[in-house]
């Protein structure tokens, strides 16, 4: 595509650029701190609520920032600390100014941070002006100054890293990730503690969490050492996880235990991503494994990389950059992968490596923002870019210099470090909790030393390897999404990018320039060509908002599969932006997709993508591939064959196709292994609405042929149940019966689990709903108040549920933050709503196939209802304790 030239950046950024190159930290930040926030969320003169800075470094204060003004106020004094050592602190005291400076015109975070480091180099004099109680002195030991190159050529780095492994060298065992910090000094009075720690070791943790968390420190421990008594352990990690493994990923906890959670599949990929790096680390140590399983989560993971982020299931890959560093654990593994297979280096595990480890560069604005707080993502972000820093020298020090500050505010005064900017579980260092999360972080400071494997560590004699798959997942034409090269045909070049920095070309500053209003069309085209999948994505969002459709066409007959892909998302829409409205769609776009389509060599990201595109057309142009998309369905990617199946939808209650295409899309539905994969139940559902009496009659047939050979338990092909996947896929099908003549009837008479039938097994015990038995004592609208367990006092268990609501009501507020009362309507016929009805003694939930008890009991004039909690377990020796609902009837 033909763009005219940019103008070059102004003069301002080439002299920031310059400061970077020169290592001059302190001026970098300087010129960092003239622009926008670069971390967000920040502190900010609209919070209600303090900004709690939990640690201000090694002084051993906590501090609460206020409004108006970000005023000061201490939070906490540290025992033991150097501000507990004068005496004089104490919680509630506001600090007027600290070294002189109060906290303006920048982040307040830097600041502080920025305070600490400048201490460190002088005297290391900390003076705090209180409001009250004059100015009081914190003495904190003289490190030195950052040396440019930090954290190599750096003593002050190299004191940070003595103090730290010291610290850790006191614990009898090892905590979260004390093993791999001691292995990363290189030094071998750090070893030494390590093999201490290493004798008798006979596993390395329960939860797959622990297991991949410490599962990398015990494979670096070999490769250093080559102790073979390590081998077993590491065995028994690899053939536990493989046993909870289910569809290429892992749950955090054990085998996959609720379908139901994590977007419908019950994986949580913030775990499992590490899982399968230490899978590949092990198999770099020589442990058998079953490799059929390897390659299904290798292929499970590797098929996000360079197509957004990491999702947090087993879902498409996502949008946007926040992702609680996800897309950079995947960097790990994809490294992983390049020292294990022969081609290393030349192999597309490097390739991809690099992509998404240059995700952390882009992602660096959204700061510890993920789902349970996102420091977790901060540790990966760091090690992903150590990865970087000798092929990306100048992002790699943008990157680390913008974040100086984070890492003296996370120092503590002992020498442990956590990992500090917001308040969240994840800021604990060793010296604070078992999972000292901030001992990964401090590794900052150690990667460069290049003595681990995983970072540039000359290849170990007890490294093996193994040959992976020249690509796990996709074709030769995916391949060019993990170039982290410009895409060929605009001004931006491989210099531009590496010498980017993060105020001017991180995801924030980015995408205030191309969502600016007077944004050009050349400045959009020319980030639509850029390798990060993010950017582009959000550059064509913003041209399409701009109403400008001319681009699409060009696009989407562009030879580079990435460029196509941007114009396949202008008809999809993408994350946080619309399609372009149907009027606008043409035959002409619908042509090129069609191509696609068909193409036996087109890219699987695009296939997948064009498949979805197609769905928009036409019933009579999404026919004429029937054949194709038929063939589809039984495609190896479910990315591929969820989006056969969803288009065929569209078409499956035509007179002309449904007895071909109906039994494929509804046999699809039934063979999913997660609810992601099942989409085409909202077109089925949409096309069999207006559907002919005889569709719905033949689709009806099928629907209830097909819900009986579901099973009960689902299992992966290594035997293990996963848990819920029976039901969603009976109750997917049967919310498809519904609007058809006997489904809803059906799916009321098959039978559903009990407690009963939980402890016996028995199929006689399961209820089968065969007429309405009236029970007039259950009838009326009842107040759900709390849940309890038979032992409990109904009475006293009432008052405190009634006690909490009513706290609740004081609190007022409006929309979901207003308290809203729960209820439960029993109608004499039996009815409830679409999903549940009762009968007899029975509240009976069909999307969970449950029948759940109920009782009436009368306390003191008051009635009230025992409905039996549900999510029943799958076997009495599941912890089974049954726990009930409480509701009390209304007046």
């Amino acid at each position: 595509m033909k763009i005219l030239k940019l103008t070059l950046r102004t003069a301002a950024h080439l002299f920031g650029l310059f400061l970077v190159l020169a290592g001059t930290a302190a001026k970098v930040n300087a010129e960092y701190y003239t622009q926008e926030p670069i971390f967000n969320p920040y502190p900010s003169e609209k919070d209600k609520k303090p900004w709690n800075v939990q640690n201000f470094g090694p002084v051993g204060i906590g501090i609460n920032i206020t409004q108006p003004g970000f005023k000061m106020v201490i939070a906490n004094v540290e025992k033991g600390s150097p501000a507990e050592k004068t005496g004089k602190l104490k919680k509630g005291q506001v600090i007027e100014s600290i070294n002189g400076q109060v906290l303006k015109d920048r982040d307040p975070r830097e600041i502080l941070g920025d305070l600490i480091s400048d201490a460190e180099a002088k005297d290391g004099k900390i003076e705090l002006k209180l409001e009250e109680d004059g100015s009081v002195v914190v003495e904190i030991p003289v490190m030195g100054a950052y040396s440019p190159t930090w954290p190599v050529n750096c003593p002050k780095s190299d004191k940070i890293v003595r103090q730290l492994a010291d610290l850790l060298a006191k614990d009898d065992k090892p905590k979260w990730g004390s093993v791999l910090f001691l292995l990363s000094t290189g030094e071998d009075k750090d070893l030494e503690v390590v093999k201490k720690w290493m004798k008798g070791l006979d596993t390395i943790g329960g939860m797959n969490w622990e297991k991949s968390y410490n599962g990398f420190g015990l494979c670096e421990y070999y490769w250093r050492t080559g102790d073979k008594t390590m081998l077993p352990v590491i065995k028994k990690a690899v053939d536990e996880l493989i046993e909870n493994m289910s569809d290429g990923g892992w749950a955090g906890r054990g085998k996959i235990s609720n379908v139901t959670y994590s977007v419908g599949s019950g994986q949580v990929h913030a775990s499992g991503t590490n899982c399968l790096t230490f899978l590949l680390m092990a198999k770099l140590c020589g442990v058998e494994m079953d490799e059929k399983a390897l390659k299904e989560s290798l292929a499970a993971f590797y098929q996000f990389s360079g197509h957004g982020n990491v999702a947090y299931g087993d879902g498409l890959p996502e949008g946007g950059f926040r992702d609680n560093g996800k897309t950079s654990c995947l960097a790990m593994g994809m490294q992983a992968a390049t020292l294990l297979t022969p081609e290393g280096e030349k192999s597309i595990y490097a390739k991809a490596r690099d992509n998404c480890a240059m995700k952390s560069f882009y992602a660096t604005n959204w700061f510890h923002a993920a789902h349970t707080g996102g420091g977790m993502g901060e540790i990966w972000h760091h090690m992903a870019m150590g990865l970087e820093r000798e092929s990306r020298p100048v992002q790699y020090r943008s990157y680390l210099d913008t974040r100086r500050w984070l890492m003296d505010l996370s120092r503590r005064y002992d020498g442990g470090i956590g990992i500090a900017g917001m308040t969240d579980r994840y800021d604990k260092s060793a010296s604070e909790d078992s999972h000292a999360w901030g001992t990964f972080f401090a590794m900052t400071y150690t990667i460069p030393r290049k003595k681990l494997q995983m970072f540039g560590a000359p290849r170990s004699p007890y490294a093996v390897h193994y040959q992976l798959p020249e690509r796990p997942w996709g074709n030769k034409a995916d391949d060019v999404y993990q170039s982290n090269d410009p895409i060929p045909g605009s001004t931006l070049t491989k210099a531009d990018l590496l010498n980017e920095t993060i105020p001017e070309d991180a995801s924030l500053p980015a995408s205030r320039k191309f969502n600016a209003p007077d944004a050009s069309d050349e400045l959009l085209l020319r980030y639509m060509h850029h390798p990060d999948f993010g950017i582009r994505e959000g550059a064509m969002n913003s041209m399409l908002k701009r109403e400008h459709y001319q681009y699409i066409v060009p696009l989407l007959k562009e030879s580079d599969p990435r460029l196509r892909n941007l114009g396949l998302f202008a008809i999809n829409g993408m994350f946080k932006g619309n399609a372009i409205p149907a009027d606008k769609m043409t035959p002409e776009m619908f042509s090129q997709v069609e191509k696609m389509v068909e193409d036996p060599n087109e890219s699987w990201w695009i296939l997948q993508e064009s498949i979805h595109a197609l769905a928009k057309a036409p019933p009579e142009t999404i026919a004429k591939h029937s054949n194709r998309l038929s063939q589809l369905i039984g495609h190896e990617s479910w990315y591929i064959n969820m989006a056969a199946a969803s288009t065929l939808a569209e078409i499956a209650a035509e007179p002309k196709y449904y007895k071909d295409i109906l039994p494929k899309v509804v046999r699809h539905l039934a063979d999913c292994k997660g609810m992601q994969q099942m989409r085409a139940v909202t077109p089925l559902t949409t096309a069999l609405k207006d559907a002919s009496p005889e569709v719905k009659d033949y689709a009806m047939k099928l629907l209830s042929d097909t819900y009986k050979t579901v099973p009960e338990e689902v299992k992966t092909p290594r035997n293990v149940i996963v848990t819920n996947l029976g039901t969603v896929l009976r109750q997917k099908i049967a919310s498809l019966m519904a609007s058809l003549p006997g489904g809803a009837e059906f799916t009321m008479r098959t039978p559903k689990k009990t407690l009963t039938f939980i402890k016996s097994g028995e199929n006689k015990d399961m209820f089968v709903y065969k007429e309405f038995k009236p029970n007039p004592a259950v009838v009326g609208k009842w107040l759900h108040l709390c849940a309890v367990s038979a032992a409990d006092d109904l009475s006293k268990a009432a008052a405190a549920a009634h006690k909490t609501i009513e706290k609740a009501k004081a609190k007022g507020g409006t929309g979901r933050n207003a308290y809203k009362e729960k209820h439960l309507i029993l109608k004499g016929d039996g009815k409830i709503d679409k999903n549940s009805f009762w009968s007899g003694d029975k509240l009976v939930v069909l999307s969970a196939d449950e029948a759940r008890k109920m009782e009436v009991k009368k306390i003191d004039g008051t009635e009230y209802l025992l409905v039996e909690e549900g999510d029943f377990p799958d076997s009495p020796e599941d912890d089974w304790a049954p726990k009930y609902i409480l509701y009390e009837r209304m007046k």
